[in-house]
């Protein structure tokens, strides 16, 4: 393998930049939607919105470890993305058709989660892919590629938000079936050589499997960030529509202006690793991002959500964008296992968040006092992150930056 290709196929970086961006959008056109859509459209109680997050949450663990598994076996990647490209356009086209509270707890537990694995099995397919291709641009491809994802959430959300305003709210999960269509096109047409089959059609080797204590370590402080993440995801819209009185076109609004701060951010958090570690700017993102959750605790109205994005930006540009690089070192040799990490982490902070929402809010809501814990969480999650790597010791191999 040469150590760099001073060229890219164009083509397959096109049609991988254009599967980020439409699966962004499938993202960008529900979640903030989620659960207003279960507790106030479907009549779904706080505490069994709770229960669905943590079955869908588990689900989600099994299934993309084993499509992890199995994405560093095949010899075609895009088998697997095809499938998870499927089941979302399934699951969120059920939702908008049947529009029940059955419906939604169905595919929320069964299909969701496999339509959701289409973006660690992206990423997962474009790490691999220039791995071989341009090893040393490989880590600067996947900043690339998830400042295109944020793209999508600069672009979708504003226009979601008018969609879900001025017509129905079910139309967003309509658009997410849509985009997990194009997907599934996008991955269609990228030509078998960008697979992870050699060139001779043999089944790829497998290298033994290595996993790097620190780094591991590490990944409790990454889980604890995560479980803010959920935490504020979940509560936000909710902190917009019921605490402060806002309307659906204020979520898409502050969610397409968060993004795009993102954006330029993202870039520069990429170009600062030349000079730090990764988990090094994950602990200065978090230590943001903890700010930013306690001031929206304090939030006195939709225009200081607009301004506080000043600060969520380069917070959220780091944390959603570094931690897929960092997780991706952790087992040596298996991008596709490595990758699903993101998952099982997401997982387990999204059955950690729901307990405490559960916990929180089932008597009486009380979402400001959530960002709160979000903070605290955040806070605990940079602190560890940044002991397990200035207090172990790491192996003279291991790639902890």
């Amino acid at each position: 393998m040469k150590s760099i290709t001073p060229a890219l196929p164009s083509r397959v970086t096109t049609l991988l930049a254009g599967n980020i961006f439409f699966s962004g959008v499938t993202f960008a056109a529900t979640l903030s939607y989620a659960g207003i859509v279960a507790i106030e459209h479907l009549g779904i109680s706080n505490a069994m919105y709770s229960v669905l997050l943590v079955a869908s949450a588990l689900v989600s663990a099994v299934a993309s470890v084993v499509l992890g598994y199995f994405s560093d076996r095949v010899r075609d990647r895009r088998i697997i993305a095809l499938g998870c490209a499927a089941a979302g356009a399934l699951g969120y086209g059920a939702v908008f058709f049947f529009r029940t509270a059955e419906v939604y707890t169905i595919v929320t537990c069964l299909l969701m989660p496999f339509g959701g694995a289409i973006y660690v099995q992206t990423f997962a397919y474009a790490r691999a892919y220039y791995d071989r291709r341009a090893p040393a641009r490989a880590e600067f491809m996947n900043q690339i590629m998830r400042t295109i994802f944020s793209v999508a959430w600069a672009v979708a959300p504003p226009i979601v938000g008018w969609v879900a305003a001025t017509t129905d709210i079910f139309n967003v999960y309509a658009i997410a079936a849509v985009t997990f269509v194009i997907c599934g096109a996008i991955f269609l047409a990228i030509p078998p050589e960008g697979t992870a089959a050699s060139a001779s059609g043999e089944k790829p080797a497998v290298q033994r499997a290595e996993i790097d204590p620190v780094v591991i370590a590490g990944l409790a402080g990454v889980f604890l960030i995560f479980i803010a993440n959920q935490i504020y995801n979940v509560c936000v819209p909710l902190l917009v529509t019921t605490t402060l009185n806002g309307t659906l076109a204020d979520l898409g609004l502050f969610a397409g202006v968060a993004a795009a701060i993102e954006i330029p951010f993202m870039l520069l958090w990429g170009y600062a690793l030349r000079w730090v570690g990764k988990h090094t700017v994950i602990v200065i993102a978090a230590v943001l991002y903890a700010i930013y959750l306690y001031c929206l605790s304090r939030a006195g109205g939709v225009t200081d959500i607009l301004w506080l994005q000043l600060i969520n930006g380069p917070a959220t540009a780091a944390l959603m964008s570094i931690t897929i690089s960092y997780m991706q070192d952790a087992v040596r040799n298996r991008v596709g296992l490595s990758t699903s990490l993101l998952d099982v982490i997401r997982v387990g902070s999204v059955i950690a968040s729901a307990g405490i929402f559960a916990l929180l809010t089932g008597s009486r809501p009380d979402y400001p006092g959530m960002f709160v814990v979000a903070a605290i969480l955040a806070a605990l999650g940079a602190v560890t992150l940044l002991a397990a790597h200035r207090l172990m010791p790491a192996r003279p191999a291991a790639t902890s930056r």
